[in-house]
């Protein structure tokens, strides 16, 4: 199909570590190439990514470190606009609404180039929580867009509230390629298993496994508070953290308070192969996501596709747009995620039901390969885009 030069402006993507950001370049990856440009941030080890990539990208310092420069995103409005003239661009496609959708407006009135919005959860749902300027700005925004696209049908519910008009919201759920990357990295992956269940002692064991960024959202927390419950049951369970985050203090010092150190590991960043390693030999998966008082939620969960990609059961909070990718009793359990009990008591259940476990398993990997396929979501947004 056939699409306009269009330039993808975003502030959040890899090698930044992020849902948001991986969205955003899985749908970058898939779009034809030679009709996208894409303007990012300059970060460490940005040049080593864009060098793999078959699009062209513009990495740039986007936001003003600078007091005296308000507001802060001048530098973005200031590139843009040098782009767009330099590319001949046709359409923008806003990753984030905020602040990125401001310059997509402005360039917007300069020279009717129209803009398309992509939207995941926090990014509207915050802004829309507090009164004045702000709400006001993700509105305009949101109303002048040509389409915005988002990934669930929470999220789609959260952007009607703010007016934004049924017709002019298209879903794109996220989509998961682990299976191609262990396709492409099998000999890797086979050589660091020992390796990873020697490092972190996993060896006999019943894993429990969380790969997320480490904020409150997510709810390692609970988990952690559950775990005293579920080993009485599950005697040799360890919970696998994988990621790194600001609340790794915090999770630290509320496992050693419940003398769980040697039943957590929390592993950092790892490499894909190790990510890898740990979903394969993990027995269930869970990230009992919330949603906060800010209204930080989760707008989807692409990691809840990835467990289930490789036939693992999945324990999810049940709140946000979660419920789109996990379905309960189809691919995994939904919790209370601020009950600890009920979490303890999902846990054990799916490590002492070996059937449950894994009719789960098998249910999700085939929804997975039947409904999250980027070929078909892609033909969404090249629509929208010719």
């Amino acid at each position: 199909m056939s699409t306009k030069k269009s330039l993808l402006i975003t502030i959040d993507f890899p090698p930044q570590i992020g849902g948001a950001g991986y969205y955003i370049s899985q749908v970058a990856l898939h779009l034809p190439q030679k009709d996208l440009v894409i303007l990012a941030p300059k970060m460490e080890n940005s040049e080593i990514f864009d060098r793999e990539q078959r699009y062209k990208i513009y990495r740039k310092n986007l936001i003003s470190k600078l007091c005296f420069i308000w507001p802060k995103w001048l530098p973005l409005l200031y590139k843009s606009l040098k782009i767009v003239k330099k590319e001949r661009i046709k359409t923008i496609q806003v990753g984030q609404v905020l602040p990125v959708g401001i310059v997509a407006l402005f360039i917007k009135k300069l020279f009717r180039i129209p803009y398309i919005v992509y939207t995941n959860a926090m990014d509207v749902t915050m802004p829309a929580a507090r009164h004045g300027r702000k709400k006001r700005i993700l509105k305009s925004v949101l109303k002048e867009a040509y389409k915005v696209i988002t990934i669930s049908e929470f999220t789609k519910g959260e952007l009607i509230k703010l007016g934004v008009k049924k017709e002019n919201i298209v879903i794109v759920r996220p989509c998961t390629d682990i299976l191609e990357k262990i396709k492409n990295q099998k000999s890797k992956i086979k050589n660091v298993k020992e390796e990873i269940v020697k490092k972190y002692n996993l060896k006999n064991k019943r894993i429990l496994l969380t790969v997320g960024r480490l904020v409150k959202r997510k709810g390692h927390d609970m988990v952690i508070r559950a775990l005293p419950k579920a080993i009485e049951k599950v005697p040799n369970l360890v919970y696998v953290i994988t990621s790194t985050g600001p609340c790794l203090e915090e999770l630290r010092k509320l496992t050693q308070e419940l003398n769980l150190e040697d039943k957590v590991v929390f592993t950092g960043t790892t490499s894909q192969e190790t990510l890898i390693v740990l979903y394969e030999i993990s027995d269930v998966f869970i990230m009992t996501s919330r949603e906060l008082s800010s209204r930080d939620v989760e707008g989807f969960g692409i990691v809840y596709l990835e467990a289930n990609a490789l036939e693992k059961p999945v324990i999810a909070g049940r709140s946000g747009g979660v419920e789109d990718a996990v379905q309960d009793g189809v691919n995994g359990l939904l919790v209370d995620p601020e009950n600890t009990r009920e979490i303890a008591e999902t846990i054990v259940r799916l490590m002492t039901n070996q059937e449950l476990a894994n009719k789960l398993g098998v249910q999700g990997k085939e929804r997975v390969l039947r409904e999250f396929n980027w070929k078909k979501e892609i033909k969404k947004i090249e629509r929208v885009l010719s």
